[in-house]
């Protein structure tokens, strides 16, 4: 699997399965026995058996019990594994929070823990966004958490971060695809060694279809041979930006995914400079948020 190297020298999966808006249950994870959704855990046992190893998943997304479930398996083997979640709900509490998430998905640990957005504070939620951060820091310390993160996170919350840790963020995990490029964001966490992931990478094709990328798409997809979705794919990671995508379709996860195997055998699709330009030229014509729109960016 290819992989970026963290700024705290460990390495983490250029590619994530993401179990949130596709599989999202809402925040109450205390289901009973008979009501989980059993559809979520085989589509995260077809994506480990398919080879995905990096899980993305969060407390309110409300499936950790289901994921637990899938991890369970006596052939899924923990240390081949990435697991990722975030906290926000029970941010007034990091510990706790993270022992409840431990125990729904049947692991010991995490790789990589992020607080999934900033939006909170004392007032609101009865802790201030540093002091979260000072707690996630204890949680490396005890070894229960390899890696910690934000998500959501804008360049002035990054900033408070930066100005009291002791541990510097690993990533920045951010809506991110050919029409929100943020880019004054994506540059400040890369002088900042924060690496940063998306969600939503196929926003173009499937939340916004009517956008000016639809004769591009088609055209590259005709000079490459590849689906518009691998495409999409590709201009993320050549930017050195982590993808976080899904599918319940056992097909297209492995499709998806062999574009992120490493292949000495076979050549590697790239996009060219050029092409990876109009698309960047191309997207930046229209700006499109889907998630967290009535938060301030």
């Amino acid at each position: 699997m290819k992989k970026f190297t963290l700024n705290n020298g460990t390495q983490i999966p250029a590619i994530a399965f993401g179990i949130g808006t596709k599989f999202f249950r809402g925040q109450d994870q205390n289901h009973a026995p008979d009501d989980l959704d059993f559809k979520i855990t085989e589509a995260v046992k077809t994506a480990l058996k398919t080879g995905y190893t990096h899980l993305d998943n969060a407390e309110v997304y409300g499936n950790e019990l289901e994921v637990g479930l899938a991890l369970h398996d006596p052939n899924v083997k923990r240390s081949d594994l990435y697991i990722t979640s975030k906290l926000l709900k029970n941010i007034k509490d990091p510990k706790n929070a993270l022992n409840e998430s431990l125990q729904r998905l049947n692991t010991s640990y995490l790789d990589l823990y992020l607080i999934h957005a900033p939006f909170f504070s004392e007032e609101s939620h009865g802790i201030s966004l540093e002091d979260a951060w000072k707690q996630l820091e204890g949680l490396v310390d005890a070894g229960v958490v390899k890696s910690i993160g934000v998500s959501n996170f804008r360049i002035r919350d990054l900033e408070r971060i930066l100005k009291i840790c002791r541990i510097k963020p690993t990533v920045n995990q951010i809506e991110y695809h050919a029409y929100l490029q943020s880019r004054e964001l994506v540059q400040f966490c890369k002088e900042n060694q924060i690496l940063v992931a998306a969600y939503g990478p196929l926003t173009p094709i499937f939340r916004k279809p009517d956008g000016p990328l639809g004769a591009v798409l088609e055209k590259l997809s005709k000079k490459y041979s590849v689906k518009p979705e691998i495409i999409l794919l590709r201009w993320v990671y050549q930017q050195g930006i982590l993808v976080v995508t899904t599918s319940s379709n056992p097909e297209r996860q492995k499709e998806v995914l062999s574009y992120f195997q490493e292949n000495k055998d076979k050549q590697e699709f790239a996009l060219s400079t050029e092409d990876m330009d109009e698309i960047s030229t191309v997207g930046a014509t229209h700006n499109y948020r889907h998630f967290w729109k009535n938060e301030e960016f």
